[in-house]
């Protein structure tokens, strides 16, 4: 779903840096950023916080704020980018 959300807005790729990581456990990058308990993908670092974020499932590690799974991350761009939620 979040590649097609992507490549149907191709201006919301571009104002994102997009990292692909092997599927397979363990993801070294992820645990060296996260920890080892959020290496669930898609994962989306967020800097923005001039948002309202209480509908997103927001999760910290350190003094990093991310989303993970395709849901909250669509509707993270829904709310930054002003685009509509795709139809169930």
């Amino acid at each position: 779903m979040l590649e097609g959300v992507l490549k149907y807005y191709p201006e919301i790729k571009q104002k994102l840096e997009i990292t692909y990581i092997d599927f397979p456990r363990p993801r070294k990058q992820i645990i060296e950023l996260l920890g080892e308990e959020n290496q669930n993908m898609p994962i989306l670092i967020i800097e923005r916080r001039d948002i309202d974020l209480i509908a997103l499932n927001i999760r910290t590690y350190n003094d990093i704020v991310f989303l993970t799974g395709s849901d909250d991350i669509v509707r993270y761009f829904s709310l930054v980018f002003l685009i509509p939620l795709p139809h169930p």
